[in-house]
C-alpha cells in the first residue's frame, strides 16, 4: 500500500511540474564583451536596468567574456558594461518578452572609464541562440482589436505561428493550433 501511495505521489507531482513548466513569464539576457580585436574582457561589469520598473541587475563576465541575466520580468531594458581601462558601453530600449533568450553583445574600446559611449535602438530581430518563437501582446493592441468577447483564443491568432483549424481539424479543443501543437495542447480542452 506504500509503494502504491508513492507512485500516485509522484505521478501528481510529474503532472503539475509539467504544468508549471508552460507558464513562463520571464526572459534572460546574455552574450559576449570583447575588445576592438575580438578578445574576451573577463570580469566586466554588466548591469541590466528597467527604468520602468527600476529593475536593476548586475553581474560580471567570466573568463571566456560571457554573461547572462536570467529571471527577468517582460519590459523594455538599458544594458551598460563597464571594464577597467575601456570606455563605458551602453545600449538602450532593447525590448524583452517572456520565454525568450535575447542575445546582447559588446565591443568595448579602449580608453578612460569616463567616457561613454551610448547606442540607442533594439536589438537584432533574429535570435540565434533559441529556437523558440515569442510575442508580447501589448494592451493597446488588444484594446484596438475588432473582437467581440475579447476571446483568449482569438488574440492566439495574431501570434507568429498560430492558426484557425475549425472545420478542419475535428479534435477536442478550441480551433487554435500553435506551431504545429495539437488543439487541445493549448490548455482548454472542449469541445468546439
Amino acid at each position: 500500500m506504500t509503494k502504491l501511495w508513492l507512485v500516485l505521489v509522484s505521478c501528481c507531482i510529474f503532472i503539475f511540474t509539467l504544468t508549471a513548466i508552460g507558464q513562463v513569464q520571464n526572459g534572460q539576457f546574455q552574450g559576449t564583451v570583447t575588445d576592438q580585436t575580438g578578445a574576451a574582457v573577463a570580469g566586466a561589469k554588466v548591469t541590466v536596468n528597467n527604468s520602468a520598473t527600476g529593475l536593476s541587475v548586475n553581474t560580471v563576465t567570466s573568463s571566456s567574456g560571457f554573461y547572462v541575466v536570467k529571471e527577468l520580468p517582460v519590459g523594455t531594458y538599458k544594458i551598460t558594461t563597464e571594464a577597467p581601462g575601456f570606455k563605458t558601453r551602453t545600449d538602450n530600449n532593447i525590448a524583452l518578452n517572456a520565454g525568450t533568450i535575447q542575445r546582447v553583445d559588446f565591443r568595448m574600446e579602449i580608453g578612460q572609464t569616463t567616457t561613454v559611449v551610448e547606442v540607442s535602438g533594439e536589438a537584432a530581430a533574429v535570435n540565434v541562440d533559441d529556437s523558440k518563437l515569442a510575442d508580447t501582446v501589448t494592451a493597446a493592441q488588444i484594446s484596438n482589436l475588432p473582437l467581440n468577447g475579447r476571446n483568449v483564443y482569438d488574440l492566439i491568432q495574431i501570434a507568429p505561428g498560430a492558426v484557425n483549424v475549425n472545420g478542419v481539424d475535428f479534435e477536442n479543443g478550441h480551433g487554435t493550433v500553435v506551431n504545429g501543437l495539437r488543439e487541445d495542447f493549448n490548455g482548454r480542452n472542449s469541445s468546439n
